[in-house]
């Protein structure tokens, strides 16, 4: 076991004494694994972890994964749980009973053995994802400067006449060409679309003198950014500028415009909030 599953076996006497943890989170099991979960569950006893799986992710497994066994399933994996269950005598098997459905549980809970119990747990994991290791905070370091990349890149393609669903693939086209992904759906909202908060991308023509909001994140190594920025083509018009003025001194932040010599029809860029990584 890596020193992550250790530090989450120390805690099974602290979480109603079980003897194993199931988990069936991607995320989750990708942080105790360092290896890219994909529709598998992971079981840690008290000795050993088993990554469960199906054919089309196992061969991956077997060569990606250290210190953890690998089982695979033909058809559902709680025929794997009943065999593990009844292999190592495990009484009380927890849950994270935050990602496992009502459904999901039924299901476990009818394949297990008469002998184990289901025990629900919550924040087994989480604690330990929120002190973050040197390497973790390289990779946030790392993928940031991807998106701050990105944002520059967007500043040189955006021009009145291109459409916001250009902007957004050329977007995607820039990050994925850096060995990254978008974390979601980008929002690119231009003029009037720039007032909803969750804008959904357009076929409309970006215009001069007018504002176009950018809400991206990025996604590389399993770690993710999200940021924003408002960019106004032209000038800014004093009523928006107004308005964002009052925002900013709202949230006790002074709001900068900031002039670009190298592109005369992209005239202030306003710094907008920086939401950060996990």
């Amino acid at each position: 076991m890596n020193t992550r599953l250790r530090k989450l076996v120390e805690d099974f006497s602290r979480h109603k004494d079980i003897d194993a943890f199931l988990l069936v989170n991607d995320s989750n099991i990708r942080y105790l694994t360092k290896f890219q979960a994909c529709e598998s569950w992971l079981l840690v006893t008290k000795n050993k972890a088993f990554y469960i799986t199906d054919s089309r992710y196992v061969l991956e497994a077997r060569k990606g994964l250290v210190g953890v066994s690998v089982k695979q399933y033909s058809r559902v994996p709680c025929t794997v749980i009943y065999q593990l269950c009844k292999e190592y005598k495990i009484k009380r098997l927890g849950f994270d009973e935050k990602h496992t459905s009502f459904a999901l549980w039924k299901k476990i809970k009818e394949a297990c053995p008469v002998k184990t119990k289901l025990v629900p747990v919550s924040g087994l994991v989480e604690p330990l994802r929120e002190i973050k290791e040197t390497e973790e905070v390289e990779h946030i370091k790392n993928c940031l400067k991807v998106h701050f990349k990105a944002i520059d890149y967007v500043k040189k393609v955006v021009r009145p006449g291109v459409t916001e669903r250009q902007i957004a693939m050329k977007l995607e086209q820039f990050i994925k060409s850096h060995g990254a992904e978008l974390s979601f759906e980008p929002i690119i909202a231009s003029g009037p679309n720039s007032c909803y908060p969750h804008a959904k991308v357009t076929d409309r023509q970006i215009r001069n003198n007018e504002g176009v909001l950018l809400d991206f994140g990025v996604e590389l190594n399993g770690y993710k950014s999200d940021l924003t920025r408002n960019i106004f083509l032209g000038r800014i018009p004093s009523f928006q500028k107004q308005v964002f003025d009052a925002n900013f001194m709202r949230i006790g932040i002074p709001n900068t415009f900031i002039l670009s010599e190298a592109t005369p029809s992209f005239t202030y860029l306003a710094q907008a909030s920086t939401e950060g990584t996990t």
